[in-house]
């Protein structure tokens, strides 16, 4: 019981990510275990690696893990993310970091993968998680607001484009300004 509810915070599973988000060293045979049983694991591919539960399936069993352990659900996400991102899922493991409440994780795995959505055009999926990200780590991170721009730009939303330029100089302006003053031995 305790494996279905943990790994029910996955849209899919592999032996590899469950055996990282619920550190069980023997997410392979469960895997199996709950596959040959029946219980709504879906294969998503014929070598069987990756599983996905019943929507329906899985909706139940998060309800029951955030009723009955509630405090387990940010360290699972966050393995999740941690997982997902050493294996290169770039989408799991922001959406898994959002999911955490681990806005700077968040922040670092979208500022390393941005380039790679703007050069795809997936100007939507990065902007997602730009708005989900607090403005308190935005104000830390001037990478952040400029690349809310270029997707705005892109996304054909030019007065909105503007208003991000702005926050994009403000926060530069105030980055430089702390730098420089740190490199003088000034405290702000």
């Amino acid at each position: 019981r305790d494996f279905l509810l943990r790994t029910s915070i996955l849209d899919r599973l592999s032996a590899g990510v469950v055996a990282a988000v619920t550190q069980n060293p023997r997410a392979r045979a469960l895997l199996e275990s709950v596959e040959s049983r029946n219980l709504f694991l879906v294969p998503l591919d014929d070598t069987r690696e990756w599983y996905r539960y019943h929507h329906l399936f899985r909706e139940f069993l998060l309800g029951q893990l955030k009723k009955r352990q509630p405090t387990v659900i940010r360290d699972l996400y966050q393995r999740a993310s941690q997982w997902f991102a050493a294996q290169g899922y770039a989408n799991e493991a922001v959406t898994y970091a959002l999911e955490s409440g681990d806005f700077d994780q968040a922040a670092m795995l979208v500022e390393q993968h941005a380039t790679r959505l703007l050069n795809r055009g997936q100007m939507p999926g990065l902007y997602h998680w730009l708005r989900k990200i607090p403005d308190a780590v935005t104000e830390r991170r001037p990478q952040l607001p400029t690349l809310r721009c270029w997707a705005l730009f892109h996304m054909n939303r030019p007065e909105e484009a503007a208003q991000a330029l702005h926050q994009a100089e403000e926060v530069i302006r105030r980055h430089r300004e702390k730098s420089s003053a740190e490199g003088n031995g000034e405290l702000k």
